[in-house]
């Protein structure tokens, strides 16, 4: 679902709410917010990144089992249905985890470029300075993960459902 969800039209949609919000707020547009300040925001997508590994690392267990569930059970008649929708439950959870590891690594390199003045490449800005866009980047970085841990949730109630459909087709056919 996260290829879904974070499509580049959400990623530009998220980054201007993000902008909006870092121009209309003084202590985000100076870089000065508890939200974005580097500590908050390494420890808080390291927490996620952590809790996407344990939650797939937890599930993959499971995983397995509805699928070996489905391939003993000779009574369910679609098994390529499960099996699918198993394997697209586990990508999903795999693609959330990679992006809220690479938001990670965005948010540390965001972090080391705020720092460092480029004296042979100047951006001009208008309207916006480079703590600003910064900023605004981190912070749709952290929009964003809420997305991806809000598709891990979803994930795992598909991944309930699924589980409870093997056990209601055990159970109809015994």
């Amino acid at each position: 679902m996260i290829r879904k969800l974070i499509s580049p039209l959400i990623i530009i949609i998220v980054f201007f709410i993000s902008l909006i919000l870092v121009l209309n707020s003084p202590s985000l547009s100076n870089g000065t917010a508890t939200i974005i300040r580097d500590d908050f925001v390494l420890s808080f997508l390291g927490i996620f990144s952590s809790l996407a590994i344990a939650i797939i690392t937890f599930l993959y267990s499971n995983i397995e089992r509805i699928r070996e569930s489905v391939v003993e059970n000779k009574n369910i008649k679609d098994k390529g249905t499960f099996e699918n929708k198993t394997l697209a439950i586990f990508k999903e959870l795999q693609h959330d985890t990679i992006f809220i590891f690479f938001s990670l690594v965005g948010c540390f390199l965001l972090i080391l470029l705020r720092n460092i003045d480029f004296s042979l490449i100047r951006i001009s800005m208008i309207f916006i300075s480079k703590i600003q866009l910064i900023a605004s980047l981190e912070l749709s970085l952290i929009l964003l993960t809420f997305v991806s841990v809000i598709d891990i949730i979803g994930s795992l109630f598909n991944l309930v459902e699924i589980s409870s459909l093997v056990t209601k087709h055990s159970e109809e056919n015994k």
